[in-house]
């Protein structure tokens, strides 16, 4: 349990950055085409190109976003679980000390 949440938030982390770098590289994909010279069946395809990334990233945000709220969670009930056997435990030896 111990070794496996630093992987897991390594993990997030790193998808997590992953989908940042994608994203700036998006936003200079569309300084790039705004700068351009006006063709337009070139634009439109291009265009719908960005638009369809763009909407893959806000797909794999909102991703992140459910994991990440299931990741905190989990976490949430785990140590809640091991707090309340910590307790069970230490009323157990108690008990059998007196």
């Amino acid at each position: 349990m111990c070794i496996g949440q630093p992987i897991e938030d390594s993990f997030y982390i790193n998808v997590t950055l992953h989908l940042t770098g994608q994203l700036k590289v998006l936003k200079k994909k569309f300084k790039n085409f705004a700068s351009k010279p006006d063709t337009q069946i070139n634009h439109r395809k291009r265009f719908i190109s960005l638009i369809n990334r763009h909407c893959e990233l806000t797909e794999l945000n909102q991703n992140l976003e459910d994991t990440f709220n299931l990741i905190i969670l989990f976490q949430l009930v785990i140590v809640t679980f091991l707090l309340a056997l910590l307790g069970i435990i230490s009323n157990i030896v108690y008990k059998n000390l007196l």
